[in-house]
C-alpha cells in the first residue's frame, strides 16, 4: 500500500509539474508575441491618444503612463476635464459630472485599483516579480479553444487570461471589478507601437452587457512627461 500512494505522489508531482511547464511555455510564448521582455523593459514612459465609448457617450482622452507605475487618464467631457490620476504616493481624481469638481483624493478600492496598475506587461519577468501562474486547461472565447492561465499578484488579486492557441495573444481576461462583479474584457486588433504590440481595441461586459469599449488610437513611447503630470495639486 506504502508503495501505491508513493507512485500516485510521484505522478502528481509530475503533473503538476508538466502544467508549470505548460504555463511558464504559453507566458514566453505570450511575451514573445508582444515584442519580446527587452523591448518592454526599454520603454520608461508611454502616452496613449484613446476615444472611449459608454453609456452612449463618446469621450476623447489621453492616457498618461512610466515605468515607476505612475499614470494618469485625462477625458474630456462637454468642456470638462474628468481625471483619475496616481502620482506614486496619492490616488486621486476630478470628475465635475460625479459632484467632484476638484481635485479629490481617492480611497478604498478605487484608490488600490489605481495603485495596483502595472506599467510593464504582467507576464515580463512575472517570476521575479512575484507573480504566479496557475494553467487551468482550454476554454472557450467567441467560439473559439483557448488556453486559460490565472495569474495572482503579490497582492493576492487574481485575474484569468485567455490565450489563442495559435497566435498566443490574450484575447480576453476576466476578472472581479472594483464594485464586486466579474469584468470580461475582449481585447483586439493589436498593433505593434515602439517595438511593443497591443490591443487598440478593449471591449469590458459584465453580466453579459457591454459597459464600455476603448479605442487606442496612437501610442508614443519614450517622451518627456514631467513629474507634475501626475501629481495630486498641491502636492
Amino acid at each position: 500500500m506504502k508503495k501505491i500512494f508513493g507512485t500516485l505522489f510521484l505522478m502528481l508531482l509530475s503533473i503538476a509539474f508538466v502544467q508549470a511547464q505548460t504555463a511558464d511555455e504559453i507566458a514566453s510564448k505570450y511575451v514573445e508575441a508582444i515584442g519580446g521582455a527587452s523591448n518592454w523593459q526599454s520603454i520608461k514612459t508611454r502616452k496613449m491618444d484613446v476615444t472611449m465609448f459608454t453609456s452612449g457617450i463618446q469621450l476623447a482622452g489621453v492616457v498618461y503612463e512610466d515605468s515607476n507605475n505612475r499614470q494618469k487618464v485625462e477625458f474630456s467631457f462637454q468642456g470638462m476635464k474628468i481625471i483619475q490620476a496616481y502620482d506614486g504616493e496619492t490616488a486621486w481624481a476630478q470628475s465635475p459630472p460625479q459632484g467632484m469638481p476638484q481635485p479629490t483624493k481617492l480611497t478604498g478600492p478605487e484608490a488600490e485599483a489605481m495603485k495596483g496598475n502595472e506599467f510593464l506587461n504582467e507576464f515580463v519577468n512575472y517570476k521575479k516579480r512575484g507573480m504566479q501562474l496557475e494553467l487551468k486547461g482550454e476554454e472557450d472565447i467567441n467560439g473559439k479553444s483557448h488556453y486559460r492561465v490565472d495569474l495572482t499578484t503579490p497582492a493576492g488579486k487574481t485575474t484569468q487570461y485567455f490565450f489563442d492557441k495559435d497566435t498566443y495573444l490574450v484575447t480576453a481576461t476576466k476578472e472581479t471589478s472594483a464594485v464586486g462583479q466579474e469584468a470580461t474584457s475582449y481585447l483586439s486588433d493589436y498593433k505593434e507601437f515602439g517595438g511593443i504590440n497591443i490591443p487598440t481595441k478593449v471591449k469590458v461586459m459584465i453580466g453579459g452587457m457591454e459597459v464600455q469599449s476603448l479605442q487606442i488610437n496612437s501610442v508614443e513611447t519614450n517622451i518627456d512627461i514631467a513629474d507634475d503630470t501626475f501629481a495630486f495639486p498641491g502636492n
